[in-house]
Formats: C-alpha cells, structure tokens, sequence
C-alpha cells in the first residue's frame, strides 16, 4: 500500500456504500473517490474516477454493483462510475459540477495525495469571481450558438414557408439550455441514466427552482404553430412564426439568467466544514506528516480539544515521533507548519526521538513504553520500517515505582539547596538567581513527566519543558501557574548565562515580581512532587 495514499470514510455513510467503496480502492484502477453533500439539499453524489485505461470488465463489474446497491431510492446518492482521458476534449464532468461538487475536501478516497490536482487544478477555480465570470462567459456563448442556429436554419425554413419544419427546429434550441442545466448538476455519465420525465422529476425534488422553468418549457414544446395560427387570425404566418421565436429566445434567456444567478448562490454559500472525527483528522495529520517529515512511525499520546479559541472545533494532539532524521530542536517548527496547513484545526506537541530509543529506553521508561506505545496509538508506521519493539513485560510494577521514587527523589536533592539559597530573609534578587530558578524549573518538570508518565525528554530547554507540562500533565501546569504569568516566567528563565567579556555591561534583569512569580511557580511544582511520593 502507497504511504501517501488516502482514505478518509465520513461516519455517516452507509454501511452498504463503505462496504462499496471499501472493495473497489481495493482495485489498482481506482484513482480518486469523491462523497458530496449537496448545499442545502438532501442529494449526494458517490463520484469514482477511475485510471483511462481501466478494463471494462473491470468498469461492468462496478457498475453492476452500483446497480444492486441501489444507493439513489435508499439513501439519495447518485453513484457514477467515469474514466479519467484527460487528453480528451470532452471531459466526463463539465467544470460548473466540478466548482460545485468535486471538492478537494470531499475526497474520501485517492491513490496518492496529489491526485486530485494533477486532473483538476486547471479547471477548478479557487477564487470565486473567476469561476462565476467563466460560467457566464459559458452561457453567454450558448445563447450565442441558439441565436446562430436560429439564423442559419430556423429562419431559412421559415422563409420557404416550411413552418412545420421550422417550428421542431426551434423548439430543438431549448436542447442547448437543458444541457447546460444537466452539466452544471450531473456528472456526465449519469445524463443517459435519466429520461425527460426522470429528469423533470429529480429538478422537481431536489431543485424545485428551476421546474416552473422547465414546464413553461414542456408547454410550448407541446404546442402546434398550425393551432396557434388559426387563432391568430389577425396576423400573417409570418408575423406569428416571428412571435413564436420571440417567445423562446425570451424564454432561453430568462432561464440562462436564473442559471447564473443560481450559480452565483451555490459559488456564495461557505463550503461548510463538516465535523470530522478523530480518526479522521489523525488520518490527515499522519498524511501530512509523513510527506512532509522522513519518519518511522508515530503515536497518538493525548488529545485536548478547543485548543485554539479563534478556531472553532480546534484540537491539539499529543503526539510521539520516531526518525532518524528529525531532531527534537525541530519541535517548534513542526509545530507551527502543522497549524499554518491545518489553518489553526490541529495543532501538535511533538515527542521527538530517535528510532533506536526504543530500545535504548525500554528498562528505565518501561511505563511509558507498555502505556503509550501500543498498536491502537500507532497513526503511521512506515512500510518495510520495523524494530525490535520487545517489551520487558515480566517487570514488576513494583520495580517501575521504585524506578519513578528514586528519579524524583535524585531531582529534588539537586534543588534542594537551591530553595534553601531562597530562603534569606529580606532577599533582594539578582541576575545569578536565574541560574538556579532555571535549574530548579528543569529538574521539577522531569521530576513530574518521569514520576506521573515514566518519561523523561531528550531536550532541557526550559520552553520545551514548559510545552510538555501543558500538553501531557494539564492538571499540574493549571494548578500551579496562570496564563498570564507563563510569558513572563519564560522570559525570565531564558534570560541567557554571558561567559565572554562584553564591550558594556549587561543590564540585570530586576523585575522583583517575576522573579517571586516564578519562585512560587516551582514551590508549587515542588508540592506537586511531595504530594505523590507520599
């Protein structure tokens, strides 16, 4: 299977139609699967596009399929079955139902993660001003060709007096209309699915603003020039054949105009973002990262919702990565190309290891190891990619506890004489301080990750940490700090150890406040700790 390839089923298809789809991206064929809702409607279009040179026994097989399931009378969902000759001239979707309903983000299925470009960026429009001034030009040009056919035939016939003649021909000119109408709302292989009446009746249902239009059409198209003229007795047949054209080139431009309004109305209307599930949103982080990062495999640890208060729906995933290429230092980074292509949806905080740490790691963070690292966490493995993933299960959870009480108890002997070095009545801080706020923040927060995940990272900076602490132990990081002190604490923390001399000396940080913020930040980390082990 293509590591690049997507598959991305709603949860609320049927079950009989993700059985479908599920047994034809099993065929080689099978390029790209499309699922549309319908704007304010309850249609849906099953769209499969399939590679041009796709056997057709292969494409009988399908359809018959299609056929059995029956999808439109149970569930309202047009399937079409189309063949991807791009080279060809006359392409199986118009491009007004590609703008309308080829998607890219209604793609459930697709081979490789650039397919639906490579046969669709050129006739999709992104920005809505284009698409709508191409429809128009369309229909401007179909109006164009109906005035043409009525000078070079119809007229032609009506001059020889031919008016039976010429009256089918004129009334063949709403031909033209109906077709624009059918290429904007169906894939073209579906047009010979529906006869007129069939056709009339799925408008009637699912676009009812467009049935008064057809039926004033029906009417005239039932209508007998002879008729008409006997009744009107007053004018010559020449003048009634001449009403009888003014009458339709009315009628085909009243209709064109409320096709272009209707589309103007659909290209308006936000493509709405559906809810998407966790696996499904998993599904695309893991696209995403394994195109944009060389990496072996990776894991979901947690999920914390409403990440991101500007972005309804937002979430940010706890996750483990595992390369040989990717370095921890790359952390921010990822983190901020994740949010830019997700648009703020996903954000991540990144776990980043080295592909051997596994096994490196497995006898001091086997809690972490037998907790997170499981076959239902795993959102990408890379193929042929496998490592020696054995587990010392036989350790005792009593050796794994001793392991987290002689961890945390190794830190706070190295902070303890930092806190006594704060207990001097009357202190006044100074920049020295620093040093030993920094070493007490570190040794804290390893202290926790080890103490309540068995885990301990492979980066110390003290921004890192404080990302850690609020994506993995949320309850520490709300207890102990605020959100308004977390700028200034970092700040302060990060205010950089000068060992060479400098032309002018460095202005000491003296902001008592933060420094007594960030004092009691750690005493609170260090209850924390306290509070556990006892």
């Amino acid at each position: 299977m293509k590591s690049d390839r997507i598959v991305l089923l709603p949860e609320n298809l049927p079950n009989s139609i993700k059985n479908f789809v599920g047994k034809a991206i099993e065929n080689p064929q099978v390029h790209l699967i499309i699922y549309t809702h319908v704007k304010e409607s309850t249609l849906n279009f099953l769209t499969l596009i399939l590679a041009k040179d796709t056997n057709e026994n292969v494409m009988n097989a399908l359809q018959a399929e299609v056929c059995n399931l029956n999808a439109f009378s149970k569930y309202q969902t047009l399937i079409s079955i189309n063949t991807c000759n791009t080279l060809s001239k006359e392409k199986y979707v118009h491009f007004s139902f590609l703008q309308l309903h080829l998607h890219p983000k209604d793609v459930i299925y697709a081979d490789n993660s650039k397919r639906w470009n490579s046969l669709f960026q050129n006739d999709y429009a992104t920005k809505k001003e284009n698409a709508l001034a191409r429809f128009k030009k369309h229909t401007q040009e179909v109006q164009e060709k109906v005035l043409e056919a009525i000078t070079n035939f119809v007229k032609p016939l009506a001059a020889e007096q031919d008016y039976e003649n010429a009256h089918k021909m004129l009334l063949n000119m709403f031909s033209y209309h109906v077709d624009v109408l059918k290429n904007m709302l169906l894939p073209k292989v579906l047009h010979y699915h529906f006869n007129e009446q069939q056709f009339r009746e799925l408008i009637s249902k699912y676009y009812p603003q467009f049935s008064r239009t057809l039926k004033r059409i029906d009417v005239i198209k039932k209508s007998h020039f002879v008729n008409d003229a006997h009744c009107l007795i007053t004018l010559s047949p020449e003048l009634t054949f001449d009403k009888w054209i003014q009458r339709v080139v009315a009628l085909q431009t009243h209709f064109m105009k409320k096709l272009n309004v209707f589309y103007q109305q659909k290209l308006e209307v936000p493509i709405a973002e559906a809810p998407e599930s966790d696996t499904v949103l998993l599904q695309k982080l893991a696209l995403f990262l394994s195109n944009y990062l060389k990496l072996d495999a990776v894991y979901i640890l947690g999920k914390k919702s409403n990440s991101n208060p500007e972005v309804p729906g937002s979430c940010c995933f706890n996750i483990l990565l595992l390369s040989t290429k990717v370095k921890v230092q790359q952390h921010d980074v990822i983190a901020r190309h994740v949010a830019m292509h997700f648009k703020g949806k996903i954000e991540v905080c990144c776990l980043i290891h080295n592909s051997y740490w596994l096994q490196k790691n497995q006898q001091t963070m086997q809690g972490f190891i037998s907790d997170y690292l499981v076959s239902k966490n795993r959102i990408y493995l890379k193929q042929g990619w496998v490592h020696n993933n054995k587990v010392f299960i036989s350790q005792r959870n009593a050796d794994v506890l001793l392991q987290k009480n002689n961890y945390s108890q190794e830190r706070l002997n190295y902070i303890t004489p930092c806190f006594l070095a704060f207990q001097q009545p009357n202190l006044v801080y100074q920049v020295g301080h620093v040093v030993l706020l920094k070493n007490m923040f570190q040794h804290l927060v390893l202290a926790l990750l080890y103490q309540r995940m068995h885990y301990v990272p492979d980066m110390f900076s003290c921004t890192y940490l404080m990302q850690l602490l609020k994506a993995f132990l949320p309850e520490v990081y709300q207890k102990c700090i605020t959100t308004n002190n977390v700028r200034n604490i970092l700040a302060l923390l990060s205010i950089p150890i000068i060992y060479l001399p400098q032309k002018e000396q460095v202005s000491a940080h003296n902001n008592q406040e933060v420094f007594a913020q960030a004092l009691c930040f750690c005493e609170k980390l260090f209850n924390e700790i306290q509070i556990t082990n006892n």
